[in-house]
Formats: C-alpha cells, sequence, structure tokens
C-alpha cells in the first residue's frame, strides 16, 4: 500500500484525530515550510498526537512523513508531465488546440468585437497588464497595435502597473490578461483602473462568469486544459489567435495598409 492509500485509509478510521490529520494532508498542494505545531493546530490535535500518527504510519516522526510526502509530490508531477508531453505528440491535442480557437472567437460575438473596437478608439493611450505568461500575450497586442500608431504599453511588474494606472483617467483603456481571474495583484489593479473612470477590459476564462460586473467588457478565452496547469498552452494560444483576429479587423476597419508600416 503506497503512501497515498494509508493516508486515505486513515481519513476513514475510527481515530477521530488521525482521521483529521490524514485529511488536512491529503488536501494539502504542497508540503514545504510545513511544520508539526501548523499541523496540529490546524487538525485541533497535540503535538504527540502528530507524531503517533506519523508512527503509525511507520515512520520515525514528522520530519521523515513531510520528506516521504514531498518525494511523492515530486514522483507526481513528472509523471504528470511525462504523460503531458506525450499527449501533446498525439494529434488529439492538436484538435483540442483547434476547438479552443474555435469556441473562443464563437464566444467573442459581434456585439463585443465592436465594443472593443470602439474602446480602441476612444481613448488616448493602452495600458496592457498581466503576469507570466499572461503578459507575454499583452506584450504581443502591445507590439501588434502599437506599430499601426496606437499609444500601447504592457506592464509585467505589479508596482509599475499599479502607478501607470494610478496616472489613467476616463481617456485610458486598461486591458488585463488573467486566465484564472484569481491573480489578486492584477484583479486589485483592475479594480484600480475603474475606480480612475478608465474603460476596462478582461480577457480571462469562460468559467469567469462572475467577473464580468468587475470590468466595461469581458473577452472570454476557452480551453479544455485546467487552468491551474503551469504549463498549459491551449489558453494562450487561443488568446494570441483572437488578438490576431483583432487585430486584423481593426486594420480592415480603418483601411490601412500594412506595407506603410515597419516590421509587421
Amino acid at each position: 500500500m503506497n503512501l497515498k492509500d494509508q493516508l486515505q485509509t486513515m481519513a476513514k478510521g475510527k481515530n477521530a484525530s488521525y482521521s483529521a490529520i490524514a485529511d488536512y494532508l491529503l488536501a494539502r498542494k504542497s508540503y514545504a515550510g510545513l511544520k508539526l505545531k501548523e499541523v496540529a493546530h490546524a487538525c485541533h490535535v497535540s503535538d504527540a498526537t502528530v507524531v503517533r500518527f506519523c508512527q503509525n504510519l511507520g515512520f520515525d516522526g514528522f520530519s521523515d512523513l513531510k520528506y516521504n510526502l514531498t518525494n511523492v509530490l515530486q514522483q507526481k508531477w513528472r509523471q504528470f508531465e511525462t504523460d503531458l508531453h506525450l499527449c501533446r505528440e498525439n494529434p488529439v491535442y492538436f484538435l483540442r488546440v483547434e476547438e479552443s480557437c474555435h469556441v473562443t472567437e464563437q464566444l467573442f460575438t459581434r456585439e463585443k468585437q465592436e465594443q472593443f473596437l470602439s474602446m480602441l478608439d476612444e481613448v488616448k493611450e493602452i495600458i496592457l497588464i498581466g503576469l507570466g505568461t499572461s503578459y507575454l500575450v499583452a506584450k504581443d497586442f502591445e507590439i501588434r497595435f502599437g506599430r499601426i500608431g496606437l499609444r500601447c504599453r504592457a506592464i509585467e511588474d505589479i508596482m509599475l502597473q499599479k502607478f501607470a494606472i494610478k496616472n489613467t483617467n476616463a481617456d485610458s483603456l486598461v486591458i488585463a490578461f488573467c486566465y484564472s481571474g484569481s491573480t489578486q495583484a492584477v484583479m486589485e489593479n483592475l479594480q484600480l483602473a475603474r475606480e480612475k473612470k478608465a474603460k476596462t477590459i478582461l480577457w480571462t476564462c469562460d468559467s469567469n462568469t462572475h467577473l464580468e460586473q468587475d470590468c466595461d467588457l469581458t473577452v472570454y478565452i476557452h480551453s479544455s486544459e485546467p487552468n491551474h496547469l503551469r504549463i498549459s498552452t491551449t489558453s494562450r494560444i487561443a488568446t494570441l489567435y483572437l488578438i490576431d483576429l483583432i487585430y486584423f479587423t481593426y486594420v480592415n476597419n480603418k483601411n490601412l495598409k500594412l506595407e506603410n508600416y515597419t516590421d509587421i
């Protein structure tokens, strides 16, 4: 019986204290920095009870148990990434990418498209914010639209985002890229933009419909991969695909001749 199975068995056992500890450990996504007293406090048991729990599982003490839990978690991630790599070598992965782009395009209705393009024309500056891979797509937006004369600036640093947004007004547009919808710093800066009367657009997962009230326009991105994956790509590809569609729609509507612009 592996360690996870042992914990699940303990969680269903008759010893209420052991059951609480097992449930607590199974629910955690990381064991880095976890201390014995933290477990005892969270489970409302004594330090000695936690030690006895570890010994009951066959370990010398809490440190020994934590080491093994961390090792199991690392093995799980390695196996997960191996499975995901194999999945992406399979044609099914590319079908998922195609589906994500198609559904994302459908979610971006004609009404949303017209509102988006109208907002681009109504403002004097566009500030794009995002962290990590979300910043990369923000930068792509900046490069594309900046080359045809729009004043765009993509910012990743949280404090620089806040500083820039503090100087916005009704002639500004703040576009936030936050697929999960739960990156606190980005969402707080988006709220700050609203307080400054700037126009706001949020690009996020299509399951985050509850965030519509937090901005003037919500652009939904569909992905068949869970939004918590650190190496998720389908949402990123779908986002870049939609930026591409918006860009060329804007260019066509303005009758812009791309040969008049360099490095497009």
